[in-house]
């Protein structure tokens, strides 16, 4: 947030904006991987992390393939997710500029409340694994439905903020001090239209990435590998093709509603299979 400003309109010229961002995002980047870096070296002295190549080389091989079997779902969901948002700026950028602009702001804008939840999450996800090896079912039952309802409440909040402050909001992610006015509040209409909509997927894509967590901290790998592919491939992906060529661009705007609830139906569906399969 420091380095951004002053790379993009102190140190480099006009016309380099670009060029600044790309090297502020390098810098922050390098920074946080020394700074993690050395604090991860401090705490393999007193505890049990180690950095030490004789350490890593004693790993077994079941801990090996469960490192992957959970892990490259987990990548696999992230770049399905980024994939989804290619085919919906491919697809915003039939009906013009300014959608795409705008789509673009509302992406930015509804990351508020979602990274607060997949905050949550991630936090949870420890809380999970170490309760489900060590076969305390009710605390981990416990851990999880209390996250739930935490972030459905966090996810219906955010519902009824973005839809009295849509339009303020967006207007913080665009500036109409430069080019056409005109086009600018335009394109500030179309970003609150479809945040009032998008909005509404909220709980379903809070339900997703929670139920995900959940299946990773299980080490079911297989499960959410599936549930991945199901939730951008089948649904979502294909849901956006057919909502638009329907009902056009609100149609593809809203198609991420229907997408992510299917997403998040067949990932509780396969949580609780995964739970009938594994007995208290």
């Amino acid at each position: 947030m420091l380095l951004d400003p002053l790379f993009m309109f102190v140190i480099l010229p006009d016309g380099m904006e670009v060029l600044g961002a790309g090297i502020a995002t390098c810098l922050s980047n390098v920074i946080a991987f020394i700074f993690l870096g050395t604090v991860l070296y401090r705490a393999s002295k007193n505890g049990p992390l180690s950095m030490r190549l004789s350490d890593a080389r004693r790993i077994r091989p079941q801990d090996f393939r469960q490192f992957f079997a959970v892990g490259i779902p987990a990548f696999s969901l992230t770049g399905l997710f980024d994939l989804a948002a290619i085919v919906l700026n491919a697809l915003m950028a039939g009906h013009g500029d300014l959608q795409v602009a705008a789509i673009g702001i509302v992406m930015k804008a509804e990351r508020l409340p979602t990274a607060i939840n997949i905050g949550l999450c991630q936090g949870m996800l420890p809380i999970v694994a170490f309760n489900s090896t060590s076969g305390d079912r009710k605390r981990m039952e416990a851990v999880i439905s209390y996250v739930r309802k935490l972030g459905v409440m966090i996810s219906l909040i955010a519902i009824v903020l973005f839809q009295i402050f849509a339009v303020p909001l967006c207007g913080v992610f665009m500036s109409t001090s430069l080019g056409n006015g005109e086009k600018a509040a335009a394109t500030l209409v179309f970003a609150a239209t479809f945040l009032h909509i998008r909005c509404l997927v909220s709980p379903f894509q809070f339900l997703n990435y929670h139920t995900s967590h959940c299946l990773q901290a299980v080490g079911a790998g297989r499960e959410t590998m599936l549930h991945a592919l199901m939730r951008e491939l089948v649904f979502y992906i294909p849901m956006m093709f057919i909502f638009n060529k329907l009902f056009g661009l609100y149609g593809l705007v809203a198609s991420i509603i229907t997408g992510e609830a299917c997403g998040a139906l067949t990932a509780l569906a396969l949580l609780n299979r995964w739970k009938r399969q594994h007995p208290v």
